[in-house]
């Protein structure tokens, strides 16, 4: 590998998503752990996104994001993320619109 394909490797959101139950489950980001969450949505009705956070600080940037039902979001979060403007904890608890923000950042 030359130095640009190692570069660009490196540069990849991790990302996965999988089929259940006639919706798609999506992860992308790295979360060192669940336990620092916020959950928007109800998974029992497999309708949902979670945010990670690697700490509980509220100008703390999420740094990964799980859907079930919510593609267009989590679309919105990678690119976010790639871009190093993933919504901070209190973003998301004032009513953060992720779509809303990918699109103006894409203009």
């Amino acid at each position: 590998l030359n130095d640009d394909n190692v570069n660009s490797l490196e540069a990849r959101i991790p990302f996965f998503w999988t089929m259940q139950y006639g919706k798609s489950l999506r992860y992308s980001g790295h979360a060192a752990s669940p336990d620092n969450n916020i959950l928007l949505g109800s998974p029992d009705t497999l309708d949902y996104i979670e945010y990670y956070f690697d700490d509980e600080g509220e100008d703390t940037r999420a740094s990964a994001a799980s859907t079930l039902g919510r593609d267009k979001e989590l679309v919105a979060f990678s690119e976010l993320l790639r871009r190093g403007h993933a919504p901070t904890r209190a973003q998301i608890n004032t009513g953060f619109d992720i779509i809303e923000q990918a699109q103006a950042l894409s203009r």
